[in-house]
């Protein structure tokens, strides 16, 4: 009875930890003191501090100065790297990407979806071009919006309509500039197209100054495994331009998916 009572402590323990990691996560700053994780976690700030001295002792956060505030631990950098290792479609995706990058001389993105949001996995950006000093850097691990990002939308594409509405009912569509698809009418008149021309175009919708243009990639059993896509300020990559790369764009997404065993359906004569 004793050691039932200490396991379930133990777990509750755990779970407080594992809740306290996730703010850092989901907060919008990257620095938390005590008092914010306290409100934030609805756990009495004595729990915080020992939960959070406990963590930073481990390497999972870290405290700038003495009393100061908490951020993530550089110990997620092993794991970041550790994961990437181990993505089987990395391995598949990294050449054509380097590619696509060294033929646009602009940065190529590749992502992974996770839940309401996609975490952007890496980033190549080798070759540029040295006449444009104007250039878009995504940090890694960085989530974005589906509805706003145009690696985003090709996710929102593939899903069914049940699922686009309760994406859109749990509160994530937020209006990030004035080009934001907010409402589920106008983005599924949007994604028509974006199912048609099997590309998504991202218009200075997520921040004014970024176009980008993406694609998805699909494995044998015709799942959606990610997408990649490449971000440019819009003052030299205009809406022609982003037309022009499409069939590049398409051509890269094909070959790709064509590796990861994707097959094209062909339609039989009548």
């Amino acid at each position: 009875m004793l050691y039932r009572i200490m396991e379930q402590n133990n777990i509750k323990s755990l779970k407080k930890a594992l809740d306290i990691l996730k703010l850092f996560l989901t907060s919008q700053t990257e620095d938390l003191s005590l008092t914010e994780i306290a409100k934030a976690s609805k756990l009495t700030k004595s729990t915080v501090s020992r939960i959070v001295s406990t963590l930073t002792d481990c390497g999972y956060l870290r405290q700038r100065e003495k009393r100061g505030k908490y951020s993530l631990g550089t110990i997620y950098l092993e794991f970041s790297g550790a994961i990437k290792n181990r993505l089987i479609i990395r391995k598949v995706v990294l050449p054509y990407l380097n590619e696509l990058n060294r033929l646009t001389k602009e940065v190529v993105v590749f992502t992974a979806w996770r839940h309401n949001s996609i975490a952007l996995v890496e980033t190549f950006n080798e070759i540029s071009d040295a006449n444009e000093p104007l250039k878009v850097s995504p940090a890694e691990g960085n989530k974005l919006p589906l509805h706003a990002a145009c690696v985003g939308k090709i996710i929102l594409a593939s899903m069914s309509d049940q699922e686009l509405e309760k994406y859109f009912s749990y509160g994530h569509v937020e209006r990030y500039t004035p080009n934001t698809i907010t409402d589920i009418n106008d983005m599924r008149t949007h994604l028509i197209v974006v199912r048609k021309e099997e590309v998504a175009f991202d218009d200075e919708e997520y921040h004014i100054g970024i176009r980008g243009i993406g694609a998805g990639l699909w494995d044998a059993d015709g799942r959606l495994l990610g997408a990649f896509g490449i971000v440019v300020p819009s003052v030299h990559f205009t809406r022609a331009k982003m037309r022009e790369l499409m069939p590049l764009v398409k051509k890269c997404a094909a070959d790709i998916s064509a590796e990861l065993g994707f097959k094209v359906a062909v339609s039989q004569p009548q």
